[in-house]
């Protein structure tokens, strides 16, 4: 999710023809391997970067763009259609979960469990929903440093209190049970630069600048949407790669010092 801005970007620089078939084959590859992943984190983050493609090439690439989306919608198998719709249930439910919750009078797992599941909503859904709820009570037990970094100590965390997760399955939950308010901040603070640079590279025409911000901006928003359902720095391995995709971002700005020219 992360990095598959930047490989639709490269489909959109690139014009020399020697690369052209290996750059359709790694756009190929990536957005399959999300759509096989069966995330709807991933899902609906790859959604986000669909739409954004259609309308930044009304002008321009429209019909071609929107064909190959189209065309890719129908091809969908239909395990990750299912996949996809069954968060309705959830939402659908969720007046009724937080209502439930908020009037219970008691607040412990099990209880929360119960209602979630009393009140229809898919089992990961309803897993989804007593994670989080518990760890907004953890975290307004140590609101400014957290429980440390890494998911370990999140993990151990919730196995004592019956709670079977390795993470809070949401960037911004998981950031505070690690590292509290300093953390959030931080993040917020890397975030905004990050955008910064891709707006800047965005607003100058549409060229090779301009598709780097759009892949600048599309990670930040990748990652921000997958978040919500997921917590996608979980591994050193993911880290790593979005390590790499901010140091890309934050390099932007020097790669294309020459915004206002336009590519032919």
């Amino acid at each position: 999710v992360m990095m598959a801005p930047f490989v639709a970007c490269f489909n959109f620089i690139e014009r020399r023809h020697d690369l052209r078939l290996f750059s359709r084959i790694s756009l190929f590859l990536t957005f399959a391997g999300i759509l096989f992943s069966f995330s709807r984190g991933g899902y609906l983050a790859l959604l986000v970067l669909a739409i954004a493609l259609i309308i930044i090439n009304i002008r321009h690439r429209f019909a071609a763009v929107s064909l190959y989306v189209f065309s890719a919608i129908l091809f969908l198998p239909e395990e990750v259609v299912t996949r996809l719709f069954s968060i309705r249930s959830g939402i659908s439910s969720s007046n009724t979960i937080a209502g439930s919750i908020i009037g219970s009078n008691s607040s412990t797992p099990g209880t929360t469990s119960d209602i979630i599941n009393n009140a229809g909503a898919e089992f990961a859904i309803s897993e989804r929903w007593e994670i989080w709820f518990e760890s907004i009570k953890r975290i307004l037990e140590r609101p400014f440093f957290g429980y440390g970094v890494g998911t370990e100590p999140t993990a151990t965390m919730f196995e004592k209190i019956g709670v079977d997760a390795p993470h809070a399955h949401n960037i911004i939950l998981q950031l505070l049970l690690e590292g509290g308010i300093f953390a959030l901040i931080l993040m917020c603070f890397i975030g905004l630069i990050t955008i910064k640079n891709g707006w800047s590279l965005m607003r100058h025409g549409y060229s090779s600048a301009f598709w780097m911000g759009f892949a600048v901006l599309g990670f930040a928003a990748g990652l921000l949407v997958h978040g919500m359902v997921d917590y996608p720095l979980t591994t050193p391995r993911l880290i790593c790669t979005f390590i790499t995709a901010l140091a890309i971002a934050e390099q932007s700005i020097l790669l294309y010092p020459n915004r206002n020219k336009t590519t032919t």
